[in-house]
């Protein structure tokens, strides 16, 4: 078993070198992510939907949550008033997507999740 923290450290300097197409958590020992989250900076290279490759390889991806009120159902009144007010956000919840991450993943396991990332994106 791994200290908490030691896999969200482990996937970063992993995925460091995708770091032109993809937003990385930032490490801090403060820190322990049960869900790493992943940004696409360039979604014109680089689909969210490309991404779902990996849950074909046994590691699930789960969409960022509504990232604000609005994209919540109950909130739905709102929506025409912050239309476009939140580009930030927006961008979030369409480019945004988080792997399992907890204290149970093993060095083997974190290897795996390197391997199929670096597999689906080497040739982007």
């Amino acid at each position: 078993m791994l200290k908490i923290g030691i896999g969200d450290i482990h996937i970063n300097e992993n995925l460091r070198k995708y770091s032109d197409i993809l937003r990385l958590p930032v490490y801090s020992e403060e820190i322990s992510y049960l869900a790493y989250p992943v940004i696409i900076k360039k979604p014109k290279t680089l689909s969210r939907k490309k991404m779902r490759e990996l849950e074909k390889r046994c590691i699930e991806v789960r969409p960022v949550f509504g990232c604000i009120p609005t994209q919540q159902p109950a909130y739905k009144y709102l929506r025409e008033r912050y239309n476009g007010k939140l580009p930030n956000a927006d961008y979030v919840e369409k480019n945004g997507f988080y792997i399992g991450c907890h204290q149970y993943l093993t060095g083997k396991d974190l290897k795996f999740i390197a391997h199929v990332f670096n597999e689906i994106l080497q040739n982007i």
